[in-house]
């Protein structure tokens, strides 16, 4: 029974230092191991005969403990799904995934997706010629989003932990003679760097009770009842895949349901045509601003967090570096292979 309890203690630690460091995936993969073995010690309960014994029982009361009412275990469940249904719609091949192509203007791609039940998906795809510190930082101070993106005239953080989950309040201004929008969001970062995808994943969607392990106070709308409408965003978020020290990858995604009975095709034109287009190109221009904006460098500098993100990049090129120069070594070494059959065939 020791042996059981230290072997799920062994796993639970594993996946909470995994989650710690935001490699959900990798959290997720020792999951999958944590699983099998639970299932592994009941088939043998089972096999085993009288399953009602005290000893079978208190194993039971272990993995209850430590496992079935876990709640970063069962947080952990839940981000897996979002983190696979948010890289799905943002599948390279994107007619396969439904996505219709609205344009592609200045290297910025934008596509649509109605999705029914009154959401409404809007994809941009693009080149930002930043390092992905800078698109990090610019994503990371959530209470300057109203300096840069178009439109939106609050931006609040409700809750944070000291890693990359939080919860913010948004509110939106449109075009008369549309009601205002807000909406209280979610979202937490995912490092898969080390993945196969080599990417930094930011996954976001409505707050619900739950996120946080503490009580977060979700404000009410302001103004009057009709000028402001809280809208509901189903898995949106980004993917950051760095290309160079100096060139980024960024994906954005959106799926909302605005809480309109009718979507005027002006406003939905407006939101696919320009106003899409304009925020990407202001993230841009944002990305370009954090290595010279006193406001950035003093936020860089007072929080930790930025250390290890510098850290992390750092060391992703660093490994880029070091398969490029194995991969250059094994061609050398083919190729005067290959130069030493001629010499030996040629006598």
């Amino acid at each position: 029974m020791d042996i059981i309890e230290s072997t799920l203690d062994k796993y639970i630690r594993e996946i909470d230092d995994h989650c710690l460091g935001s490699r959900i995936r990798a959290a997720a993969e020792t999951l999958e191991k944590l699983d099998s073995y639970i299932q592994s010690i009941r088939a043998n309960n089972v096999n085993g005969g009288d399953n009602n014994t005290p000893e079978l029982s208190s194993i039971e009361s272990i993995i209850d403990r430590l496992y079935t009412t876990n709640k970063r275990i069962n947080r952990l469940r839940q981000e897996s799904k979002e983190i696979d249904m948010l890289l799905n719609v943002l599948h390279e091949d994107f007619k396969s995934v439904g996505w219709t192509e609205i344009n592609k203007v200045d290297g910025i791609h934008t596509m649509y997706k109605e999705n029914g039940s009154g959401m409404h998906s809007i994809r941009i795809d693009g080149i930002v010629s930043s390092p992905i510190f800078n698109i990090c930082s610019v994503l990371l101070e959530v209470d300057l989003y109203n300096t840069w993106i178009p439109r939106l005239t609050e931006c609040n953080l409700l809750a944070s932990d000291d890693r990359f989950r939080k919860v913010i309040y948004c509110r939106a201004e449109c075009p008369w003679p549309i009601a205002d929008r807000d909406l209280c969001l979610y979202g937490y970062g995912v490092d898969m760097l080390e993945d196969k995808e080599q990417t930094f994943v930011v996954v976001s969607r409505t707050y619900e009770d739950g996120d946080f392990d503490h009580n977060v106070v979700i404000p009410p709308p302001t103004g009057k009842p009709s000028s402001v409408v809280r809208s509901h965003t189903q898995i949106s978020g980004f993917t950051i895949k760095p290309l160079s020290p100096t060139e980024t990858y960024v994906q954005v995604v959106s799926c909302t349901d605005p809480r309109m009975k009718f979507v005027p095709y002006w406003f939905l034109n407006f939101i696919t045509n320009q106003f899409s287009h304009y925020l990407f190109q202001m993230l841009r221009q944002q990305a370009q601003k954090v290595t010279t904006s006193p406001e950035f460098q003093k936020r860089i500098a007072s929080n930790p967090i930025y250390s290890v993100i510098k850290e992390k990049s750092e060391l992703y090129f660093k490994n880029k570096e070091l398969e490029k120069e194995k991969e250059n070594e094994k061609e050398q070494k083919i190729t005067a292979t290959e130069n030493h059959l001629k010499d030996y065939m040629h006598g």
